[in-house]
């Protein structure tokens, strides 16, 4: 992860020069982030799996394949687009764990930000009207999620499809929690100024 100068630093830019005071700021653990992606991990086994037995399949059951023929040898490329896409699905876990070595959690007294940093750098804002159910998942230890936020899209077959948004696998997630409410209330009380 990156030292407490890096992330101090990361916040510090993200924060309005007049009136906005950085109240916290974290990453997230690089497993539990990983977890996330679990469910895809595990379906991409047995996709890539046929996948690799389909391209061996429609090859005749010979490796490499026999292109000379051409026509219909070159059916069993009609298999690559799936296993690439296995493939992307098993890596996941890799890409995810990664990510969280460059993603920053900001709380200030007027928004939340999640800063991805790379060759571009990302920032998702939310002020203290996006601030919805906030749902808290915490271990013995103290660390944990917190959800504050939860986005409803259209997938391409017009089904809704829910993502939820917040912070992963922070220590001292009670005291995040603390922040968020702070934050929310602050809206109702009309002490929140965009």
């Amino acid at each position: 992860m990156n030292n407490s100068f890096d992330l101090q630093q990361i916040a510090t830019s993200e924060i309005a020069p007049e009136g906005e005071s950085l109240l916290w700021c974290g990453q997230p653990d690089p497993i539990r982030l990983a977890m996330t992606t679990l469910p895809v991990f595990i379906f991409a086994i047995p996709w890539t799996a046929f996948s690799v037995f389909w391209i061996y399949g429609a090859s005749g059951f010979q490796f490499p394949p026999d292109f000379s023929q051409g026509g219909f040898s070159y059916f069993p490329l009609f298999g690559v687009p799936f296993l690439l896409i296995g493939l992307g699905m098993l890596s996941a876990p890799v890409f995810t764990y990664t990510k969280a070595f460059r993603t920053v959690y900001i709380i200030s007294n007027k928004s939340i930000r999640i800063v991805t940093t790379g060759r571009t750098k990302k920032v998702e804002s939310y002020t203290a009207k996006d601030i919805g159910k906030i749902e808290r998942k915490e271990k013995p230890d103290g660390n944990g999620d917190i959800i504050f936020r939860t986005e409803i899209t259209l997938d391409s077959r017009n089904r809704q499809k829910t993502t939820p948004v917040g912070f992963y696998g922070i220590r001292d997630v009670r005291t995040v929690e603390q922040h968020i409410n702070n934050l929310k209330r602050s809206l109702e009380s009309g002490d929140h100024h965009a």
